[in-house]
């Protein structure tokens, strides 16, 4: 069971988002960003790899291996950071597009824990 903040809005409906590391964000990064209507995280992301990948090309070009490994750290770096804060973008571009914290609750998956949040708001 995984641990799911739910947000939800009149318009656009309910949201679940996972606690802890976001694995899609660290495997993906940027096009993660780009799917979930983060644009400015999605090409800040973009653009941070490419300048990396194109200095990693400078120092592939004059033979200094040394900096490729530190361009490939500084990549791998950019990758933990997203899987590592990516749930918390999630949460605060949710809140900036109008949702409400509904509440937290353990599910298995992103449906069952909103199915779970409103099945409690309409007991109450």
């Amino acid at each position: 069971m995984k641990t799911f903040d739910v947000y939800e809005h009149s318009v656009h409906g309910a949201r679940a988002v996972k606690q802890g590391i976001n694995w899609p964000a660290f495997f993906f990064c940027w096009i993660w960003a780009m799917v979930k209507k983060m644009w400015a995280i999605g090409f800040f992301l973009l653009g941070l790899l490419v300048v990396f990948v194109a200095i990693e090309e400078f120092f592939l070009y004059y033979a200094n291996i040394g900096g490729v490994y530190l361009m490939w750290a500084m990549q791998l770096a950019v990758f933990l950071y997203a899987g590592a804060k990516g749930n918390d973008w999630r949460r605060g571009h949710l809140r900036k597009r109008g949702f409400q914290y509904i509440g937290s609750v353990e599910a298995a998956n992103q449906d069952a824990a909103v199915t779970s949040v409103k099945q409690a708001d309409s007991a109450l």
